[in-house]
């Protein structure tokens, strides 16, 4: 049941400000991994007539869980404003969604909610089983990404061989944002620079960087890729890419706002180059 863009019959506290006080719910779902995920969430909802409505049995929480990927389709009930329930971790792939609201459970002649705007006030409505009282918006959790690793770079990015390629080209398409050098190239990157810390830096300042602000200037056509969901999650969550959520830089493609959002993910590389630099040098200048 999607209610955004729609209109009803009767107040719904969540829809403007046809009831208050308005509701919140948290942030993102507190997630524990084992032989099923297990997802956990509280409602805050202060409404007293509906809070009564739901005490005495003729209303109830309800968590719309779906997940286009694998087309699981189900939903949780509550009587209280929390949820805790587990899903086989085979029934869930990429973005799952939960939906939270308050329904009707019983049938209700004259409900009448004393907060709810000026309007409505000397009305009362009869609500029917399933009908909607209350939306919280909704929550949601991306199966694929490695939360613990979200700001590794090779959470979202991989440097591969081009087996025909004359020249290094960037691959979008795929699951990370991947480089790939031609077999020369990639020969000596992988005997020689691959996992060598002193070149990580000169590395990430100008391969990785180049990718990265080049992916995110055509991430909207590749949005449904794992690395761009990673990065459209990191910035709606990290509060050091507030600014950027807030400008919808991802959208409006800002080259400017593009190029920082590409440094701050790498974490300043230009800065970290010049520093690895300056270290390079010392030992030559002690002899």
């Amino acid at each position: 049941m999607k209610t955004y863009n729609l209109s009803f019959p009767h107040p719904v506290l969540g829809m403007g400000d046809d009831v208050l006080p308005l509701p919140s719910i948290s942030a993102r779902p507190l997630v524990k991994k084992g032989s099923q995920y297990t997802f956990e969430f509280d409602i805050d909802m202060r409404n007293s007539d509906i809070n009564r409505l739901i005490k005495k049995g003729y209303a109830e929480y309800v968590c719309e869980i779906e997940c286009p990927r694998t087309l699981l389709r189900k939903c949780v009930f509550a009587t209280e404003p929390h949820f805790k329930f587990s899903i086989e971790k085979n029934h869930l792939a990429e973005r799952v969604s939960f939906q939270l609201s308050v329904v009707v459970r019983e049938p209700i002649k004259g409900y009448i909610n004393q907060q709810w705007h000026e309007d409505y006030m000397g009305f009362s409505f009869d609500l029917e089983p399933g009908d909607l009282l209350a939306f919280f918006g909704e929550l949601y959790y991306d199966v694929d990404i490695k939360y613990d690793k979200l700001k590794s770079v090779g959470s979202f990015m991989q440097i591969t061989e081009g087996k025909t390629d004359q020249m290094p080209r960037y691959v979008l398409g795929g699951e990370k944002i991947e480089i790939k050098l031609p077999p020369e190239l990639y020969s000596k990157y992988k005997s020689s620079i691959k996992g060598n810390k002193q070149f990580a830096h000169i590395i990430h300042s100008s391969l990785v960087y180049n990718a990265l602000t080049t992916a995110l200037l055509y991430i909207e056509e590749n949005k449904n890729t794992l690395w761009a969901r990673t990065l459209q999650y990191r910035i709606d969550t990290e509060q050091a890419l507030e600014k950027f959520k807030e400008s919808d830089t991802l959208t409006n493609q800002d080259p400017g706002e593009i190029m920082e959002l590409a440094q701050i993910l790498l974490m300043d590389p230009y800065k970290r180059l010049f520093e690895s630099l300056e270290n390079l040098i010392k030992p030559e200048e002690e002899e």
